[in-house]
């Protein structure tokens, strides 16, 4: 984060010591209530607190967590921050790079962590190496707790790039504990609201087992080694996990998107194992499911590469063509690209595409309807269970402090994310999901799919030309035809690319309305303190949603959804309009009019 995002967390570090102290009788009361509660339940809020010393103590020494805010931002830094917050691991041959990587992921000595509340990310290249292509980009997003608000967004941004989302998890915790669950339900979020159009859950140390002891769970004592045990129990938890996945994933996506068609969605791998040599091994290599992994890897990158490659081919190509014909003089076969005509030509299209647009985002509507109804008869519920643990965690209040003195977001570290307003807000997910990932989709695209719309644009603006050059009896492969065509394809992509962005925007804008509608409520249940704060604020809570809800909240969230759909379809057909215009003048540059007869082609019917 800079230092304006700097001094907005400190705003907040400093807010969560001072309320600390001052919600001891808070304690005191909820307490009472569940003194049978074991010592080891210690609340989340303490975490909070514990958080924001180590941040203050790291950078500003012993004591900055007992001064004020003013008197911090006077305080210099005691430790170097590097440029642009980012710390880069890059080194040329593996000895040098395992030495220079080592000191960021053992603890060592004391102070080895003094730079962490301020950097964004670490970024590491490794040696080049035979185990992954180059050009693959690993993001290790770290688990969901962390008080610190711009790490918690860069959090969800992140995860929303990924083209492919992995879920690493230790064999002896995939199924017993809920954090994998609460990771895959944040991750399959990116599917409709992200970049995201893979899955896999990837189980590491599968060799790790006590045989006699998995020989009693299994009530099986024919088991005969550990070889047997582990792939038996490897292929236990692939069929249990896949199952659930796959669950989830029909839940949010599309029946026939591609994810839901993969052959596999579960790894159990053993990189251990894998390293062995052959007189100690346990499991073949095969079996460790490294090379597997590869592969998968790899064709991962295959698929990128070639996106890649095609983009820049296109690119270059255009390029080429463009500074050949640049200076050339106007031949007559040229007279057909006359301006009138083609802006006749493209104004056509652009209104078919225009309408294919609108149906397209209508689609959305009839869910949204279904979505606010469903909204606005379990919201009561929702705000309750939000507000209520019945687990047996003490301190719950401190807890929902920190939920509300973040508006309503909290990554907290023992109840895995808390977020008020997409819990607001599933309701309306809930009914959209499917139909939004298959508008936004991009592989084996639909009718209703906003890509297919814009191919049946390219395809007829392509057929149009060159039967307009065919008419007037121009060869097929004229370069200023064959450019054009080229660069309108490539303006096409570039869409696509800014489509996805926006995508994920639109997506969070129901989230974000209703977040913006209950900010100011947020803000004074966080502000209570003592006696009776916690009671307090969750009557603020409640009394705010109920009035919110009478002053259409969830309506106002399906209007600014719908108004960002509008603001796509705009963009789009505005966008087309003028770099089809600029490339119109680059390619054909001061040639007079002649009135030329401009082919008519059928105009697909866009569903």
């Amino acid at each position: 984060m800079d230092l304006k995002e700097w001094k907005e967390e400190l705003k907040n570090l400093v807010e969560v010591l001072s309320k600390n102290d001052d919600d001891a009788d808070a304690d005191d009361e909820e307490e009472e209530k569940e003194e049978e509660e074991e010592e080891k339940d210690v609340n989340d809020y303490n975490e909070c607190v514990n958080d924001a010393t180590k941040s203050l103590r790291t950078l500003y020494g012993e004591g900055a967590e007992k001064k004020d805010y003013e008197t911090l931002l006077r305080t210099p830094f005691r430790v170097s921050i590097p440029p642009q917050r980012i710390i880069s691991v890059k080194k040329q041959n593996e000895e040098e790079f395992s030495e220079e990587l080592d000191r960021y992921i053992h603890v060592q000595d004391k102070g080895t962590d003094r730079l962490w509340p301020l950097i964004k990310n670490v970024e590491v290249t490794i040696p080049r190496s035979e185990i992954l292509p180059e050009g693959i980009i690993f993001l290790d997003i770290p688990g969901t707790g962390d008080f610190n608000s711009k790490r918690d967004e860069m959090w969800k941004e992140n995860i929303n790039k990924c083209t492919v989302i992995w879920i690493v998890s230790d064999i002896e915790r995939v199924l017993g504990e809920k954090t994998q669950d609460q990771l895959l339900e944040e991750s399959i979020k990116a599917f409709p609201g992200g970049m995201c159009t893979d899955i896999a859950l990837v189980v590491s140390k599968s060799d790790k087992i006590n045989l006699d002891e998995y020989r009693r769970e299994r009530k099986n004592k024919n088991i005969k080694n550990e070889h047997d045990a582990i792939l038996e129990r490897n292929q236990d938890v692939k069929n249990k996990k896949e199952k659930s996945i796959m669950q989830k994933l029909k839940r949010k996506l599309p029946p026939d998107a591609e994810v839901l068609n993969k052959p596999k969605l579960v790894y159990t791998v053993c990189a251990q194992e894998f390293w062995k040599e052959s007189p100690l091994k346990i499991l073949s290599q095969e079996e460790t499911e490294i090379p597997e992994l590869r592969d998968y890897v790899k064709m991962i990158y295959l698929k990128e590469k070639q996106k890649l490659v095609k983009d820049y081919v296109t690119e270059a190509w255009g390029i080429l063509r463009l500074a050949k014909n640049a200076g050339t003089n106007s031949q007559p076969e040229d007279l057909v690209f006359r301006k009138i005509v083609v802006e006749e030509l493209i104004k056509k299209e652009i209104d078919s595409l225009e309408k294919a647009l609108q149906k397209c985002s209508d689609e959305i509507l009839q869910p949204l309807c279904r979505g606010v109804e469903q909204a606005k008869r379990r919201y009561k519920k929702t705000v309750l269970q939000m507000l209520t643990r019945v687990d047996g965690y003490r301190g719950y209040h401190k807890t929902l402090k920190a939920v509300f003195l973040k508006d309503g977001i909290y990554a907290s570290k023992k109840f895995a994310r808390i977020d008020f307003n997409e819990s607001l807000a599933k309701p309306l997910y809930d009914e959209i999901d499917s139909i939004f990932g298959g508008i936004f989709r991009t592989q084996h695209t639909t009718r209703s799919s906003l890509w297919s719309h814009l191919k049946i644009f390219k395809n007829e603006v392509k057929k149009k030309i060159l039967k307009t050059g065919k008419v007037n009896s121009l060869p097929s492969d004229n370069s200023k035809i064959c450019m054009f065509i080229q660069e309108v394809n490539a303006i096409l992509e570039e869409l696509e690319k800014w489509i996805i962005q926006k995508k994920i925007l639109i997506y969070q804008s129901l989230s974000k309305s209703i977040q913006s509608d209950l900010k100011p409520h947020y803000k004074a249940a966080s502000s209570l303190r003592g006696t009776g704060s916690c009671e307090g604020m969750k009557r603020i809570i409640i009394e705010g949603t109920d009035n919110k809800v009478k002053e259409l909240l969830f309506e106002r969230a399906t209007s600014k959804m719908e108004s960002q759909f509008h603001e796509l379809k705009e963009y789009i057909l505005q966008e087309l309009k003028k770099k089809i215009s600029t490339l119109f003048s680059l390619v054909f540059l001061q040639q007079d009019w002649v009135p030329v007869h401009l082919a008519e082609l059928e105009q697909p019917e866009c569903q």
